[in-house]
């Protein structure tokens, strides 16, 4: 990025007209892109998508449009069988997410081409890792007694040496907490 770029950043009238245009840019890029990466015409996608015809994807392709619902951007996920990712970030993250709109930047692979390359296993692996180190770093403080205590930590495994503790005494419910894929396994 330019330092004239920057400078115009500066200003929030033109930092939020930038985050927009940029955002609505990026999605109509990349719904292009992946229905063209798929062979798929706009009528295509529209008769896959339960739509009259091509000229509602024509307008989801058009990065002026900008009326699309996040329902309309699940469902294009769901139909191009790739994950729909939002969420609020900072500037410099959103500027260097959204600065390349090639078609190689703009192509998400469905799940089963990553399936079938092991991607989906190299992930499961990498975040069980990145699990095991967070569980590594713990440390548990027995509040009833002030006494803390460390892991003893091996290549493959976290050992607590922990005496028992009663977690509804001490009003912690943290214990009996989920992750979110569980809750979100139990609701479905």
């Amino acid at each position: 990025m330019d330092k004239d770029k920057l400078r115009k950043l500066r200003k929030k009238p033109y930092r939020t007209a930038y985050a927009k245009h940029k955002t609505l840019q990026g999605l109509a890029f990349q719904i292009k892109e992946l229905r063209v990466a798929r062979g798929l015409t706009q009528s295509q996608l529209a008769a896959k998508l339960g739509l009259r015809g091509q000229s509602a994807i024509a307008r989801y392709e058009d990065p002026s449009y900008g009326k699309m619902s996040l329902q309309t951007l699940l469902r294009i996920a769901e139909v191009l069988d790739v994950a729909l990712l939002t969420k609020f970030v900072g500037y410099s993250k959103f500027i260097f997410e959204t600065h390349d709109v090639s078609p190689t930047a703009l192509y998400a692979p469905s799940f089963e081409d990553e399936d079938a390359v092991g991607e989906l296993d190299r992930v499961q692996a990498a975040t069980a890792n990145i699990e095991f180190k967070n569980a590594a770093m713990m440390v548990l403080t027995d509040l009833s007694s002030s006494q803390t205590y460390y892991p003893a930590i091996s290549a493959t495994t976290v050992e607590w040496s922990i005496p028992s503790i009663n977690f509804e005494k001490l009003g912690d419910t943290s214990a009996n907490q989920y992750t979110t894929d569980d809750r979100y396994a139990e609701n479905c």
